[in-house]
């Protein structure tokens, strides 16, 4: 205001031509000294002599315009700052602590202070939450049966929560256990308190002790680690509500597994050393195995969680390589992939060829074929049997591992390729991980040239279980070159961003039109190549929750479906058998056969 003189009568003129009486902007608001001798104004924060937050008083004009506005230390009294001040107290205004009553067992003039006490326990209720005894739980016979702990609740421990919770301190041995608390359940705890006292006995009813339903699962991972045996296990883990986290045992969070997958971690191991973990589990890979073995802090953390009786797991070579050089499998039995067995030999009492070991708290199995059934096992030993199968029911994994694989063919061709063949695998943030890897990983096992592309902005992304993954370049630079086979991973939502992807669509279109072989699995053939007639007069199946959008549904119950140039499968446990479908296209079926032995998929 340049012009105090005028700008005071333009205020007047506002005022009176305004058919709204009260003006809303500060400045305006803090002008109207000009006719009111003092202003109402709202205190968002205390000040000395003034009012506490939130306080509505009354200042001169002046006072407000020139010191409190200025600061922000106050707002006119109107109804939109008045909200805005409420909102923020609920927010910011800091909660006042209860006062810790303490029962003392003597001191005859604290009466009311006991009796106060007694009347905050009498009904109170409280909740505990702990572990379960896993090996206990294994060995349940009916699903009714009671849970036990790992440990039975303590007085101390009582004492303490009823501290916490209720903020009241008690001694011990005014606490009555009438039954031992090793067991899932509820329970009433009578509080007795000293006999000198005139009061009745108090109980802390609802007393529940609740199973801890997110156990922590740390999977380590190295340079070198076989990616498969690594994604599958933290994918299925993750299904089940476990809290898995990826550690690097490298200097640095990007991990270079084999076949050229990189693999981004959640943290260091180094971040990880003093968290307690339900489960450690280790995949395989050479030398990602030995990598992981001369990682002194993961040896120390194996150590204390055998000492504890905590559950741990390995597969391929890392049960002999690892496990077995820390002396962690003496007196047990176990297996490892068959290389592996003769180093694995004298570190346990019994080497088996079973698929998938389990002994007392140890776990181990044989290799990339079997990760998928070792991951679902570490599922039953955490949750139990009815938990893993909910888990395995969507992963549409195989019924009899002892045949080989098969594919269904319509309109038999040829594949051709020249100086190998060049495959592109898209990914986006959303792709299913366990579907990308596979494909990825057995293609290069065939030494086929494999491109993985990020349709992203960047070429990490983030796959539909938290599973990082690093593309080898953008699309928009993989779109440049000429492929032998263009590949989908599912997830829903890597395929509806394929979807959404005009210049992938675009290839894919080309693709088909130049008779190059195409393929999708999971909820990709429903997703991409049918909204955009790429399956049109051809067989195909897809996730069965997808089928549904298929044209052509003759062919959905089959594991992999070929028809001519196009190549689709169902999901995350039909992914091994696509992958080496592809292979057997291009290769012949002695290598998909030699490749499927290779990785004890059989």
């Amino acid at each position: 205001m340049a012009c105090i003189p005028h700008s005071r009568n333009a205020l007047r003129l506002i005022v009176k031509e305004s058919s709204d009486c009260v003006l809303h902007h500060p400045l305006l608001y803090a002008c109207q000294g000009v006719r009111y001798r003092r202003l109402e104004v709202i205190l968002p924060t205390k000040i000395d002599k003034l009012g506490s937050a939130g306080e509505t008083v009354k200042v001169a004009p002046g006072y407000f315009r020139n010191h409190l506005m200025p600061k922000l230390l106050a707002v006119p009294n109107i109804e939109k700052y008045a909200h805005l001040i409420r909102e923020q107290r609920k927010i910011y205004q800091p909660v006042e602590e209860k006062e810790v009553k303490v029962v003392k067992k003597t001191a005859d003039g604290e009466k009311r202070e006991y009796e106060k006490a007694a009347r905050c326990l009498e009904n109170a209720r409280l909740v505990l939450k702990r572990l379960p005894d896993i090996a206990k739980l294994r060995s349940r016979e009916s699903k009714d049966d009671p849970i036990h702990l790992r440990s039975p609740v303590t007085k101390e421990e009582l004492v303490a929560e009823v501290a916490r919770q209720l903020l009241i301190n008690i001694e011990p041995e005014n606490l009555h256990f009438p039954t031992s608390m090793s067991t899932f359940g509820e329970y009433e705890v009578p509080l007795r308190l000293p006999r000198n006292r005139n009061l009745m006995v108090h109980e802390m009813r609802g007393l529940f002790i609740r199973k801890y339903n997110t156990p922590k699962v740390l999977v380590p991972i190295a340079n070198g680690s076989e990616p498969m045996e690594a994604v599958i296990t933290i994918d299925v883990l993750r299904r089940s509500g476990a809290d898995v986290t990826v550690a690097s045992v490298e200097k640095n969070l990007c991990v270079d597994a084999c076949h050229g997958v990189k693999i981004v971690a959640d943290s260091l191991i180094s971040d990880c050393n003093d968290t307690v973990f339900d489960l450690i589990t280790l995949p395989g890979g050479i030398p990602g195995a030995t990598n992981l073995k001369d990682c002194g802090m993961l040896e120390n953390m194996m150590k204390k969680q055998a000492a504890d009786g905590r559950l741990y797991a390995a597969v391929c070579a890392s049960p002999a390589v690892a496990l077995g050089s820390w002396g962690l499998l003496k007196g047990l039995k176990a297996t490892c992939y068959p290389a592996f067995m003769e180093q694995l030999a004298p570190s346990c009492a019994t080497t088996v060829e079973s698929r998938v070991q389990k002994d007392g708290i140890v776990v181990t199995s044989r290799g990339p074929g079997t990760t998928m059934e070792f991951a679902v096992t570490l599922v039953e030993q955490l949750y139990g049997k009815e938990k893993a199968a909910e888990v395995a029911r969507p992963l549409v994994m195989r019924s009899n591992h002892g045949d080989e694989f098969t594919i269904t063919e319509f309109n038999p061709m040829k594949w051709t390729f020249d100086n190998g063949p060049q495959i592109l695998v898209p990914i986006a943030n959303g792709s299913e991980e366990m579907e990308a890897v596979m494909i990825i990983d057995i293609l290069r096992r065939a030494k086929a040239n494999v491109v993985v592309a990020s349709v992203e902005d960047k070429l990490e992304i983030v796959a539909s279980r938290n599973v990082k993954l690093v593309a080898d370049m953008r699309l928009d630079e993989a779109a440049k070159l000429s492929f032998d086979l263009i590949v989908l991973p599912g997830g829903l939502g890597g395929a509806q961003a394929f979807a959404n992807s005009e210049k992938l669509v675009n290839l894919l279109k080309k693709q088909k039109e130049s008779n190059r072989p195409y393929g999708a699995i999971c909820a990709s053939p429903a997703l991409v190549l049918e909204p955009h007639g790429l399956l049109k007069g051809k067989k195909a199946t897809a996730f069965p929750a997808m089928c549904n959008k298929l044209s052509d549904k003759s062919e959905v119950e089959n594991r992999v479906v070929v028809d001519g140039n196009l190549i689709t499968s169902r999901g995350p446990g039909t992914s091994m058998e696509f992958a080496l479908a592809i292979v057997e296209k291009f290769f012949g079926r002695n290598k998909a056969v030699e490749l499927a032995n290779i990785m004890l998929f059989k």
